[in-house]
């Protein structure tokens, strides 16, 4: 009797966890396409999921809601943590990889298919020397495509995790120092048509300084294996 009750209390543990996590992976992907912002424009349908769409106010603070979107993500976690802490953090460890590095491979399709603008755009920040301009325009988005498949796959999840730390870190930097100087130009990370029109650069570098917390953790408490071991059990899953 003993261990039916117990067997279906585990049960129930699971399920609660399963819920939480999986609620929880849903309101950090709306939180990712808040991020995106006007790089949706050409995707309605995902644009209607966000607050920004249906509120004046998130339109213009749409890194806000964001903000909301990911700390009400992290509060529904945590009952799956201690509801099932090991099935929580791997799920933690996947929502991470997925979600960061189809990021980074959705960024580099655009600038691969057009180095020149892209070129154009780095040049733009005035943080680079001018010879090595084209080298970061041509180098960037292949590493960008190579890291974030690496990252979603595996194994070697930490060290790929530190690698798109440093490139957020570049980034922050690159960004602090148009704003600081009122260039007043955006990211251009998902979109290159229109990346140089005069915009509130400061958002693009809020959505990077954001980014750098599920980076953060995945340098440190990321497990290092493929994308399908994750919940394998037993040692080596761990």
């Amino acid at each position: 009797m003993e261990a039916a009750d117990e067997k279906k209390g585990t049960g129930a543990k699971s399920a609660l966890a399963v819920a939480c996590c999986v609620l929880s992976a849903l309101l950090c992907c709306v939180g990712a396409l808040e991020l995106l912002g006007s790089d949706l424009a050409d995707w309605p349908a995902l644009r209607n999921l966000t607050l920004a769409a249906h509120s004046k106010f998130f339109r213009f603070k749409a890194h806000f809601a964001a903000l909301i979107e990911y700390a009400l993500a992290f509060a529904v976690w945590i009952p799956a943590f201690f509801a099932h802490r090991e099935w929580a953090v791997r799920h933690m460890n996947l929502a991470c990889r997925v979600g960061l590095g189809l990021m980074f491979v959705f960024a580099s399709l655009f600038k691969i298919q057009d180095p020149q603008l892209f070129a154009r755009l780095v040049a733009q920040y005035l943080f680079l020397p001018q010879p090595l301009v084209n080298v970061w325009a041509l180098w960037l988005p292949p590493v960008e495509l190579i890291v974030g498949i690496l990252l979603v796959a595996g194994p070697k999840t930490r060290w790929n995790a530190r690698l798109v730390l440093l490139m957020f870190v570049a980034f922050i930097v690159a960004l602090a120092q148009a704003v600081v100087r009122d260039l007043g130009i955006t990211c251009g990370c998902f979109e290159l048509e229109g990346a140089m029109d005069k915009t509130e650069a400061w958002v693009s570098l809020v959505r990077d300084l954001i980014l750098l917390v599920p980076t953060v953790w995945l340098s440190f408490f990321g497990r290092d294996l493929w994308i399908w071991a994750l919940f394998r059990k037993g040692p080596e899953a761990r």
